[in-house]
């Protein structure tokens, strides 16, 4: 689903009596020859201006958000991933939907799209080089998890 936070503005009126489902977003990180790789995936179909995400999807009932974040890794990448830990909660102004981003470090490196018609490709990049695939500006927590600061530059 969502991947990166898009910039404030204005919420979409919110439905009196409609629930939204969380989205879980999960960075997932190793790292190769001492350098840090981050996993994203490339949507068949955009999601609004996304293209490029981190996996992501709704955390399904009885389900925790680091559950989630496992299932949707390796759903959308086919890597088992240990995700330990719940960077931040973000109402996306449009959607109105929450995000919740989850981390963790990947157990499998194989990177490869699983769910056809819904992920194109899957791959590793250096944290340096979203700019390069994001459309959109990252949640500022998951910056500092990757160790970059401020927004990426446009």
């Amino acid at each position: 689903m969502t991947m990166s936070a898009s910039p404030p503005g204005p919420a979409a009126p919110h439905r009196p009596g409609t629930q939204y489902q969380d989205v879980v977003v999960a960075v997932v990180t190793r790292r190769t020859g001492g350098l840090l790789k981050v996993l994203v995936v490339r949507r068949c179909r955009p999601q609004g201006r996304l293209v490029w995400s981190f996996p992501s999807g709704k955390i399904e009932p009885g389900e925790t958000a680091v559950e989630a974040g496992r299932r949707e890794v390796y759903e959308e990448s086919g890597v088992d991933a240990d995700i330990t830990a719940v960077l931040g909660r973000w109402l996306h102004p449009d959607t109105q939907r929450r995000l919740v981003y989850v981390t963790g470090t990947a157990t499998g490196i194989a990177a490869r799209p699983v769910e056809p018609g819904e992920i194109a490709e899957a791959r590793w990049v250096a944290p340096g080089r979203l700019n390069d695939l994001f459309t959109t500006d990252i949640f500022p927590p998951v910056r500092a998890h990757l160790g970059l600061s401020g927004p990426l530059p446009r």
